[in-house]
């Protein structure tokens, strides 16, 4: 079994005829392990990005807030914590916050950044968790998620609850 950021064998036998469960830390490489140390410099640094976090970002921000303030927030791909910081700066108030993403290095900054956040080293498609209001894949996360997991983020909502999902665009490097 590979739940959350843990893979769970028996040795060989079936699962009514197991009585220990063997568990190790599932540790995958992602493209964004080797960038993580300097992600968001990297980020602040470029102008394109620097222009859309002004414009659309600005507005993206606003919409976030009200859709999440006050509800239970799963940040899908949380990286370093964006979605985090603008609650620093009083922009959203999500109730509870879980962030997942592949990456170590990528949650581990955010964890330096937001030590009581509740983030985890998995992907969606290992994630098990709990039901949420409002559900998140910011700045093109969503175009690293396969059909499958795209079709699962329906059912980790409570009832009445939404999602955004931001794809990659051809054209559209920011």
């Amino acid at each position: 079994l590979d739940i959350n950021e843990f893979f769970y064998w028996t040795m060989g036998f079936p699962p009514e005829g197991t009585t220990i469960l063997n568990r190790r830390l599932l540790e995958v490489e992602t493209p964004y392990d080797a960038v993580a140390g300097n992600y968001d410099e990297l980020v602040a640094a470029d102008p394109d990005r620097a222009a859309f976090l002004r414009g659309e970002g600005l507005e993206l921000s606003t919409t976030i807030r009200a859709a999440s303030a006050g509800f239970s927030v799963l940040d899908v791909g949380c990286g370093t914590g964006w979605l985090l910081d603008l609650d620093r700066h009083g922009w959203a108030q999500p109730r509870t916050y879980t962030g997942i993403d592949p990456s170590r290095p990528m949650v581990d900054r955010l964890l330096s950044a937001h030590p009581s956040a509740n983030a985890i080293v998995t992907p969606l498609r290992s994630f098990v968790g709990e039901r949420y209001d409002y559900i998140v894949a910011l700045f093109g996360s969503a175009s690293y998620l396969t059909d499958r997991e795209i079709g699962r983020i329906p059912h980790l909502l409570n009832p009445g609850g939404r999602y955004m999902l931001m794809f990659f665009a051809p054209g559209f490097d920011r």
